[in-house]
């Protein structure tokens, strides 16, 4: 016999003898924490999947039957543990109507400004970004103004000297 041939045997046999080696080995790791998972103490269940009337344990308790958490395992875990409630803010309460009119407008590029009567008579000239009578300015044109009154947009328009919502 050639002395490679011999030497391919001997890795052969070897290469089998490790294949077997870990073979084992892995089987040993799977029983062993199959029993770690599983005591032996313990009955192993059953293979049909009827539910036992009661199991009971060796301190004297018992195991509750399935049908007991039947309503547990039909609750849809996906949706609020708990019904929300609106709750309504100062914001979205009905606010009062906006007693201001607009009288007039100045736009020039970079600044604009607004003319307004309050109620109370009194002429103020906002700019926006500003608030008047509770409302902010949004954005001022040539013949309008829209105001964020609580949370809804208003718009005021130069109409013969009445503004007209």
């Amino acid at each position: 016999m050639d002395l490679r041939m011999v030497d391919g045997m001997r890795q052969r046999s070897r290469k089998r003898l490790l294949w077997a080696v870990n073979a084992v080995l892995a089987a040993a790791v799977s029983l062993a924490a199959a029993v770690m998972i599983w005591p032996l103490d313990e009955a192993a269940p059953s293979a049909s999947w009827e539910e036992p009337a009661a199991i009971t344990r060796t301190a004297g308790t018992q195991i509750e039957p399935m049908s007991k958490y039947a309503a547990i395992h039909r609750r849809d875990l996906r949706k609020p543990l708990f019904d929300v409630v609106p709750t309504t803010s100062a914001k979205t309460r009905s606010l009062p109507p906006l007693k201001v009119r607009l009288t007039g407008t100045a736009v020039e590029e970079g600044f604009s400004l607004a003319m307004f009567h309050t109620a109370s008579g009194e002429l103020k000239m906002v700019g926006v970004g500003e608030s008047i009578e509770g409302a902010e300015v949004i954005s001022i044109t040539d013949r309008s103004v829209t105001l964020r009154y609580g949370e809804r947009p208003v718009t005021l328009t130069i109409e013969k000297g009445r503004a007209k919502r």
